[in-house]
């Protein structure tokens, strides 16, 4: 396997291993063990779900925001699943281009459609991809701690006030 077919986690894994002067998979058992003795997740943490409405609507119930207030890993975990602005630019001028390619402008030069009508498809395709993303990044973090996740959440009561995004 070359070293543009290896996933990321082994190429870190590998350098690792070369900084430690042992095997990659010798450290990767180490980082299993380590995260095994973590006792995480435990059963107040957050859901791959949670998270996914956290950024998607923007607000967490206030019981769970407390929680993240004191479990570092769900923390942690809300953190780094905050997209990336480079990332953001980069799917949004994928999407500009798109919209300017010939199939799109019949010819014309511009695009069929109003521009608001683009504006709201370019946002709802965004955020359709940040989902996705997240979602394929919490369900790799679930495998590579050999757990599997929990069923979601019932929904809440419709009493639980709710923190605001701007309050992590």
């Amino acid at each position: 396997m070359t070293k543009v077919d290896k996933p990321e986690f082994l190429l870190a894994a590998e350098e690792e291993a070369k900084r430690r002067g042992t095997t990659w998979q010798q450290v990767l058992a180490d980082d299993l063990e380590a995260a095994r003795a973590a006792g995480y997740p435990g059963p107040e943490c957050l859901l791959p779900a949670e998270i996914e409405r956290y950024f998607a609507d923007g607000f967490l119930a206030d019981v769970r925001m407390e929680h993240t207030a004191d479990c570092t890993a769900c923390s942690s975990l809300l953190e780094s699943a905050a997209p990336e602005p480079a990332e953001i630019q980069r799917i949004l001028a994928e999407v500009r281009a798109r919209r300017r390619s010939p199939a799109t402008t019949g010819g014309r030069g511009q695009t069929r459609g109003s521009t608001s009508e683009h504006r709201t498809a370019r946002w709802s395709a965004l955020l359709g991809v940040i989902v996705v993303l997240f979602g394929y990044v919490a369900r790799r973090l679930w495998r590579l701690l050999g757990r599997q996740p929990r069923p979601a959440p019932e929904a809440e009561p419709e009493s639980v006030p709710e923190r605001s995004l701007g309050r992590v």
